[in-house]
């Protein structure tokens, strides 16, 4: 078993997608994982995956707040893991700059850059990362909700998340699905006879004016991270973007309508997503733009029509 250090602070999708392959590396014997995890999702981190050791890194620090507070934070980091022997270190990172936390300690070997191929579901770029082999296509698929148990009912309605798609480093905005269709959405499922909450952070708060006059609910900024999988399972389906809250739908195990447009869905989807009534939606597939994300940056787009021009159904609540 390799005794590895893991760099990856966030966002809060490819954490998930991390701990999912971290969870398959351990089952098998292949790895004992230190994971330097960003504050923000290390409760996460801990509540699911108990068997890991976690780090604490203050992104905030290390990534906004000026070069002396990111030298000290480095500093900080790299005094906890002084003297340390590792197998190996893999930083979850296309910049090799986040491999300055582990200066103060020894590996056998480290991975080169993380560069999961395209049109790969990324828990599996993590798995070859984290466990040194290959998923083989005769293994049971990865799946974010093999991480928690599964719930026994479901009659909470439909929830959306409208917001997200946002860290530290930057809003992408472009990832967001209009949020005059999440309006219409919410109309639809009402007209259904189905509840409707709207979920998000407390930076999602500007949608709330959006839906004013409906009967739905608010749970905005209301819920710690490592609880919101866990509450997500009263639902009978989520709808949303790329973004954080997908990613903890799927990990919450419910039924997931995963609206794409500038990012590819076989990248940030399980491969098996449809065994539990999940829909996925990759639109704009008829524009030579889309999807136009490459992995690092998104071009200048007035437009956003591959979204846009996606028009809410009945099909996409369930």
């Amino acid at each position: 078993m390799k005794n590895l250090l893991f760099i990856k602070l966030g966002a809060v999708g490819d954490v998930v997608m991390a701990m999912t392959a971290a969870r398959r590396a351990i089952q098998k014997g292949q790895s004992c994982i230190t994971w330097l995890a960003g504050t923000q999702v290390l409760p996460l981190i801990r509540r699911v995956l108990p068997e890991i050791e976690p780090i604490a890194v203050d992104e905030v620090r290390l990534l906004k707040s000026g070069s002396l507070a990111s030298v000290l934070e480095l500093a900080r980091v790299n005094r906890l893991l002084a003297f340390r022997r590792f197998d190996h270190l893999a930083s979850g990172y296309r910049d090799p700059r986040y491999r300055l936390m582990a200066l103060s300690c020894r590996s056998r070997s480290t991975t080169p850059e993380f560069a999961p191929e395209p049109g790969r579901y990324h828990a599996e770029a993590y798995y070859e990362l984290l466990s040194g082999r290959r998923l083989e296509p005769a293994e049971a698929p990865l799946h974010p909700s093999s991480l928690i148990p599964s719930a026994s009912s479901r009659g909470g309605g439909i929830v959306l998340a409208p917001g997200g798609a946002k860290n530290l480093l930057r809003d992408d905005a472009l990832r967001r699905y209009p949020i005059s269709s999440y309006v219409r959405l919410a109309r639809l499922a009402l007209d259904s006879g189905k509840s409707v909450t709207v979920m998000g952070a407390n930076s999602d708060d500007w949608v709330r004016p959006y839906f004013e006059g409906l009967p739905i609910r608010f749970e905005l900024g209301t819920l710690l991270l490592e609880e919101v999988p866990f509450w997500l399972q009263q639902f009978e389906r989520l709808i949303t973007h790329d973004s954080g809250p997908m990613h903890l739908g799927f990990l919450a195990g419910i039924p997931v309508t995963a609206l794409f447009g500038p990012t590819r869905a076989d990248e940030k989807v399980p491969r098996d997503y449809a065994r539990n009534g999940s829909v996925v939606i990759q639109a704009g597939r008829h524009l030579s733009c889309a999807p136009c994300y490459n992995g690092r940056d998104y071009p200048d787009c007035p437009h956003q029509r591959c979204l846009n021009e996606l028009i809410p159904e009945p099909e996409f609540i369930g």
